[in-house]
């Protein structure tokens, strides 16, 4: 830590270059790693819902919030209430309530939004929504994937989206507009 305050400390003036590469090439001489590769990635991904590291994870896919000002919730895209052990069991989609917390199925709402959508079947509430909401919560333009019978496609499609915006924050890749 007294290394990269250190490097910090070499900023000469309040509009110089914050010293990204020198941290990263102090904390890079300890062993520990300083890029996001899709290891990190995958990580993000695996995430469930409820938990401080999930909600910092979902911040990071939207750039306009205004964190610590307004209350937002982690919501299910796919409402957990849809995932009825026994109406699952029968269709062999059991293997469903294990995937219903990850990331690609959670978004952040305002309170107030997050309330007034309650357990409304996705695609109907989607349907209702603005482009730009759905761009900005990285939903899958393919309206199909919004029924829940495509649920696992949904996921897969979400979280290859999610992995393009991290992508695309930490400088690999450019993401859809």
């Amino acid at each position: 830590m007294r290394d990269i305050r250190s490097n910090i400390g070499t900023i000469a003036n309040p509009g110089a270059d914050f010293p990204v590469d020198a941290i990263n090439a102090t904390i890079a001489k300890t062993g520990l790693s300083v890029g996001f590769d899709d290891f990190a990635i995958d990580e993000a991904l695996s995430l469930t819902y409820g938990g401080q590291q999930t909600f910092l994870a979902l911040s990071l896919l939207y750039d306009d919030a205004a964190w610590g000002t307004m209350q937002f919730h982690q919501d299910h895209l796919f409402a957990r209430s849809s995932f009825k052990p026994k109406e699952l069991a029968p269709l062999n989609r059991l293997d469903w309530i294990g995937k219903r917390d990850r990331l690609g199925n959670l978004c952040l709402l305002l309170a107030k939004e997050n309330i007034g959508k309650q357990d409304m079947p996705i695609d109907e509430w989607l349907g209702s929504r603005e482009p730009g909401f759905l761009r900005r919560h990285l939903i899958p333009d393919d309206q199909s994937l919004w029924k829940f019978e495509r649920f696992p496609n949904f996921l897969e499609a979400r979280e290859q989206l999610i992995r393009g915006r991290l992508k695309a924050l930490f400088g690999q890749t450019e993401m859809r507009s």
